[in-house]
């Protein structure tokens, strides 16, 4: 019924003015009538699946989008939000596809060029990665991320950059060791264990991605908001967690969290408790060419080591236990990385 439509569309406007807000509950729920009243508004499930993506729910996310495009085809955002959603979930395939369609409706969507660029280059097809990053560029030229990506891609600026942040807690030899293996990186030959890999099979990306969605995850269990004696670590109390995107954004200013002084002046609680915020980027430093056997031994003593996260009423419980899990991960890594040299007779 037209009323039904129309009452539809009156809760996604809803929707969208919770969204932007950061509240991606009450959006959720808004999103939610609207697809009860007109189940073929496609805005109605392409917006459910953001607001489940914000809520780190990513299968209920992708099965939203999945919807979306089915009965909207030509809605290139869905696409787009969908190839986000993949990547995310490591199916670096899928989100090419996905980013595919998207630029097929939308042929002068930067960002559509941009995320298959690189899917090509996570794939391990370069050529292909640097022309369709090249033309992501020439449609935007003003984004400073497009043209980062396009560096990386042609070795101009390192994707991770692991050795700047690994001099807080690892050794020099250490350092010097994980220098040396990418120098020595081949890309015919997994760095750990010295067997062949076929082209297009290297792990590297995808176990760097499967790491990154773990700590996505963890990212948002972590506390943004406490309050406290700032001159005793054991009086900071946790108030508040991850509730929206705004809070998130808002919690990754710093490395650390906000808290709340007695006069509820915000301020960022630096010196006095390292509850760091998890980056992907600076939790994986393997790097070269790795092989299916080694990424699908590594991850799981990994993630073992995020799911030891515990969240407790105070902050300096979670700044050792999020400690804890930075030292033991580097332990992990250092294992690794013993292998990998020990067999390239680096020393």
């Amino acid at each position: 019924m037209k009323s039904d439509e129309a009452y539809a569309k009156m809760y996604v406007t809803k929707g969208l003015k919770f969204t932007k807000q950061g509240a991606h509950k009450k959006a959720l729920r808004a999103y939610k009538k609207a697809k009860l009243l007109d189940p073929k508004n496609a805005w109605a499930w392409t917006n459910t699946g953001y607001s489940y993506f914000q809520l780190r729910d990513l299968d209920k996310a992708l099965l939203n989008y999945l919807e979306a495009v089915k009965i909207d085809p030509q809605n290139w955002q869905a696409w787009i939000n969908l190839a986000v959603a993949c990547e995310t979930d490591a199916k670096f395939d899928a989100a090419l596809k996905a980013y595919g369609q998207a630029r097929k409706i939308n042929p002068k969507n930067a960002w559509a060029w941009h995320g298959a660029g690189l899917m090509y280059y996570y794939l391990g097809d370069s050529e292909k990665a640097i022309s369709y990053l090249k033309e992501a560029v020439r449609r935007k030229l003003g984004i400073k991320k497009i043209r980062e990506t396009l560096q990386i891609v042609t070795g101009q600026r390192d994707i991770r950059s692991p050795i700047l942040h690994f001099k807080r807690w690892s050794n020099p030899l250490l350092l010097g060791k994980i220098k040396k293996l990418i120098e020595n990186s081949i890309p015919d030959k997994c760095l750990y264990c010295g067997s062949n890999v076929k082209e297009g099979e290297n792990q590297e990306f995808v176990c760097a991605q499967k790491l990154r969605k773990h700590i996505w995850l963890i990212n948002y269990k972590l506390p943004y908001q406490a309050k406290g004696d700032t001159k005793s670590m054991q009086s900071v109390e946790v108030t508040k967690y991850h509730q929206s995107l705004s809070d998130y954004l808002c919690s990754t200013k710093g490395d650390l969290f906000y808290y709340t002084t007695k006069s509820n002046e915000m301020k960022l609680l630096r010196d006095m408790v390292r509850v760091m915020k998890f980056s992907a980027d600076f939790m994986i430093p393997l790097k070269g060419t790795l092989c299916k056997d080694c990424s699908n031994k590594f991850l799981p003593s990994a993630k073992e080591l995020f799911n030891d996260l515990k969240i407790g009423k105070w902050a300096k419980e979670i700044d050792h236990s999020v400690t804890s899990i930075y030292k033991n991960y580097y332990k992990l890594v250092s294992l690794w990385v013993d292998k990998a040299s020990e067999r390239l007779n680096i020393k």
